[in-house]
């Protein structure tokens, strides 16, 4: 009874308090970043502001370790940006990110459940040389965010409290999926798909991008193979020319 007028006393005081963009920028093979952007309600900062605050901060602090940036716009909003070098590295800065989270202590106690996500990555790679096939799977337990009856139904959601999204940006989609994903384009090689409070999201995603260190070493080859053709093919024609002078 007592979480029940909690969520009722959220609802009515902080909706639409925080928006939370989790996004992969992911152009090359061989490099990009994690990218977060955590924007905050001026209702939240005047109810809960020291809270929050130790949030961002604790926010700030691990993407520091990953050796990652990050910028306040000002005390109620924050960009994070981890860079990542290869596929492999994305993973487990991802998801040593997410594993990462405040001890509970931490949390606002307005509501310890509420800013205590869960979020896993995985991603397969298959090399084509040029061109590099990406599956990427996502999953993120957003279950703390609702109320849920004994009976496992839904009674209040987090869907009014906290804008959640996943964002993508990719040279090539392939496919995105997920029961009940609904996901679209939103620019120039940027996707972005809207998490669902209070349930286990799960997506997959199939992209390609290119590979430039294949395309520079296959560029080499043919500067080389080039460079012998012209050096030992045309000089006997060159030597013909001179001996008939």
């Amino acid at each position: 009874m007592k979480r029940l007028l909690l969520f009722l006393s959220l609802l009515i005081l902080l909706s639409g308090c925080v928006r939370y963009d989790v996004g992969i920028r992911f152009p090359q093979a061989n490099g990009g970043e994690i990218v977060q952007h955590v924007k905050l309600g001026q209702q939240l900062v005047n109810f809960s502001g020291e809270e929050v605050n130790e949030w961002l901060k604790s926010i700030e602090q691990r993407a520091s370790s990953l050796n990652g940036r990050s910028k306040r716009l000002n005390d109620y909003e924050l960009v994070v940006a981890i860079p990542f070098y290869n596929g492999k590295e994305l993973v487990e800065k991802f998801n040593e990110f997410f594993a990462s989270s405040p001890e509970p202590q931490k949390i606002p106690k307005k509501n310890p459940d509420y800013f205590n996500l869960s979020a896993r990555m995985n991603l397969e790679q298959n090399n084509w040389l040029f061109l590099e096939r990406n599956v990427l799977e996502f999953e993120a337990d957003l279950t703390p965010l609702a109320l849920v009856s004994k009976e496992g139904n839904i009674i209040i959601s987090g869907e009014d409290l906290m804008d959640l999204r996943f964002k993508l940006n990719i040279p090539l989609l392939v496919k995105i999926a997920g029961e009940g994903v609904k996901w679209q384009k939103t620019g120039n090689q940027e996707y972005e798909i809207r998490l669902s409070p209070g349930k286990i999201n799960r997506i997959k995603a199939v992209f390609w991008v290119p590979n430039y260190v294949g395309l520079g070493t296959m560029a080499i080859i043919i500067f080389v193979s080039l460079g012998y053709y012209l050096k030992y093919k045309k000089m006997p024609l060159l030597e013909g020319t001179r001996e008939g002078l």
